[in-house]
């Protein structure tokens, strides 16, 4: 059996493909040592901010050159129909269940590249709707949560394709205030980014609320 794990300690994010029989197929490794450096410790805070900014697509060529047991591993793969680039998205839904949501291709790399680029976010959102409509299908109820006018509205913005600097231009406010209030939206709604929580705002009916 293979399984491709995705892990968080205090200070580091790591991945994996591991194979029950020969092991260690591959890995990668994020860490926040030189970040938390400059205060000679672990800082829980920004540690879980950090985190959560990591929790992020990652492309298989973060792999690196394939060789050995993980070159066999995405051969096998192949075989099955897989491409041989490659999307892996982790979902961390609001119940504290997980999935991970892969998208593959055989376009070159640069063709690859470009795709990305044009639909990462829709990707992301595919990812979250499908796992919140297997949870549907499985019987799991609902969440709603309460956002505030001035959240609502910021989120709505983001929705249409606005940074969070746009957002302070129209509505008149500081991009320090604007970011405040999507980091409340995620707190609120349990979504690892701007995109999750917009996401669960469209799912729950939350924008309807907007006149």
């Amino acid at each position: 059996m293979r399984v491709l794990g995705i892990e968080s300690s205090c200070d580091e994010t790591g991945v994996a493909i591991f194979d029950t029989e020969q092991g260690l197929l591959g890995q990668a490794l994020y860490s926040q040592i030189d970040m938390h450096a400059a205060y000679g410790g672990v800082v829980p805070e920004l540690a879980s901010r950090d985190h959560v900014r990591r929790l992020l697509p990652l492309d298989w060529d973060e792999f690196g050159k394939l060789e050995g047991a993980l070159k066999t591993f995405f051969g096998e793969a192949a075989e099955f129909g897989l491409g041989r680039r490659g999307l892996t998205i982790p979902v961390h839904g609001r119940r504290g269940d997980r999935a991970l949501f892969s998208v593959t291709s055989d376009l070159s790399e640069r063709e690859w590249e470009q795709e990305k680029i044009e639909y990462m976010r829709d990707f992301q959102l595919l990812a979250v709707h499908l796992h919140d409509k297997v949870l549907e299908l499985e019987g799991e109820p609902v969440l709603r949560a309460k956002l505030t006018p001035r959240e609502l509205e910021c989120l709505q913005w983001i929705s249409d394709g606005k940074t969070a600097w746009e957002c302070s231009v129209i509505l008149g406010l500081s991009e320090h205030t604007v970011r405040c209030y999507l980091e409340s939206c995620r707190y609120k709604l349990n979504a690892s980014s701007n995109t999750h929580a917009v996401s669960i705002a469209y799912q729950t009916g939350l924008f309807s609320q907007i006149v």
